[in-house]
């Protein structure tokens, strides 16, 4: 990473893995954390492009969200006592939205590129460079 962009950029993506480390012995949180991230429409940074403009059913993602996020909360709440559920649903929900923050820095800095149309399409994808 700091070959693509810079050496803070790469800092910044270590230091948001590393808040997840506090939940290694508890692969389920990690699982739970990651399906509200795929479901995060509605957190994403703004962006010209939304991906989800076009899909009519915005509902039922929010709905699905808003499930898996229920069921982390009330799994936190069943491992932890209620202060320390709060902190880590902070600490997962602050890094999502970290996350999405360096995934757009990832891809101005994509675009910037000379040859950023030469990319695979998965690339393309996950970057929304085309």
């Amino acid at each position: 990473m700091s070959q693509w962009v810079n050496a803070d950029f790469h800092q910044r993506i270590l230091r948001t893995y590393r808040c997840f480390d506090r939940f290694i012995e508890h692969p389920l949180i990690l699982k739970l954390a990651l399906i509200v991230f795929i479901f995060s429409t509605n957190l994403s940074t703004p962006y010209d492009i939304d991906p989800f403009d076009d899909y009519t059913n915005k509902i039922d993602i929010r709905k699905i969200q808003e499930f898996y996020t229920t069921v982390l909360w009330r799994y936190l709440n069943i491992l932890y006592e209620e202060r320390e559920a709060i902190r880590s649903m902070e600490i997962i929900m602050t890094q999502i939205l970290h996350y999405q923050i360096l995934i757009n820095i990832m891809e101005e800095y994509l675009r910037k590129q000379p040859d950023c149309d030469t990319c695979n399409p998965l690339e393309s994808c996950l970057f929304r460079l085309t």
